[in-house]
């Protein structure tokens, strides 16, 4: 079972997510906030893959994106934003917030197995 990280400082939104990738398959350690998350990466190194919201109060998702990458560089960072960030130094990968459970299954999926991100297309 897919052990993931799911940090995002609106209850109701994080309770749901993660109901919905449980049902899914994946085992969710949730965390409030950015200190929770970085707490939670350093006491857990069975987590695949990590998915943080952008804004969060206390710290940011650049300072999280930042922490996590010092105890665990490569770690596979998910952004869930709703702000347009397309991308994040250190991140994986950035979503738009909402984003569709498939899409989001279909990045973590990549991410876990270790793939690229994918490339934004060019217009």
């Amino acid at each position: 079972m897919t052990r993931l990280l799911l940090a995002d400082d609106e209850e109701v939104f994080r309770a749901s997510l993660a109901m919905r990738l449980r049902l899914r398959g994946y085992e969710v350690v949730e965390a409030r906030d950015g200190i929770e998350a970085v707490g939670a990466v350093l006491r857990d190194d069975a987590l695949a893959v990590i998915i943080l919201d952008y804004k969060m109060p206390g710290m940011r998702g650049e300072q999280v994106v930042s922490a996590i990458q010092r105890c665990r560089p490569g770690a596979r960072i998910l952004i869930l934003t709703a702000y347009g960030q397309e991308e994040l130094p250190g991140a994986w990968r950035c979503l738009g917030k909402p984003c569709e459970l498939d899409d989001l299954i279909r990045a973590i999926e990549a991410a876990r197995a270790g793939e690229s991100p994918p490339r934004e297309k060019a217009d």
